[in-house]
């Protein structure tokens, strides 16, 4: 939890440092997070945190070593993903242990939880706000970045080395499958 509070505090100084506001999930997320997190245990709960985890972490992994990107944004991707990898590790073996042992119905609850965390998660992505700010109708603009195959395929990409792990821990099963599909982090 102390790492997490740091890194929030240092995304917020680099944000502040940079001129950028931040920018909320979308109401929509926000209210459903209410519902969802308090269901988070075990392997859903570790299947969360990888989710958010590794699909930035790829993003940062790129950004950090990209002489284009802005040397401040460089540096703090480059800190969290020095800082992250441990976390990873460190959820990959307690999903795995968390799994173990478990029923089919326990499994298929928290398999079908972890799917609609994918599906609201990756909803950030096109955030209503952030479009309406550089004044593009948001909508028009979310629904058309979530059609662009471009974005589609980057969506993959950030996604697949963890959509690999779940595939293996037997997370994500043929029932999941739309739903992931639907977060894009699955073609």
């Amino acid at each position: 939890m102390a790492d997490e509070t740091r890194h929030v505090a240092m995304f917020g100084r680099a944000l502040g440092t940079l001129g950028c506001p931040a920018y909320r999930p979308p109401a929509l997320v926000r209210h459903l997070g209410r519902a969802v997190l308090p269901q988070l245990r075990g392997a859903s709960l570790f299947a969360a945190a990888l989710l958010i985890e590794e699909v930035y972490d790829r993003f940062q992994r790129e950004a950090m070593g990209d002489e284009r990107v802005q040397p401040l944004v460089r540096q703090v991707s480059r800190l969290h993903v020095m800082e992250e990898s441990r976390h990873i590790r460190f959820a990959h073996s307690e999903l795995l242990d968390a799994r173990r042992g478990r029923s089919g119905a326990v499994l298929e609850f928290h398999r079908q939880l972890t799917a609609w965390c994918a599906m609201l998660a990756m909803t950030t992505y096109t955030n209503a706000p952030i479009y309406r700010a550089v004044g593009l109708d948001p909508r028009r603009a979310a629904r058309e970045a979530r059609a662009n195959p471009h974005f589609r395929r980057t969506t993959r990409w950030a996604g697949e080395r963890l959509v690999a792990f779940l595939t293996d821990a037997g997370m994500i099963t043929a029932l999941q499958r739309p739903l992931w599909r639907r977060s894009l982090l699955l073609g």
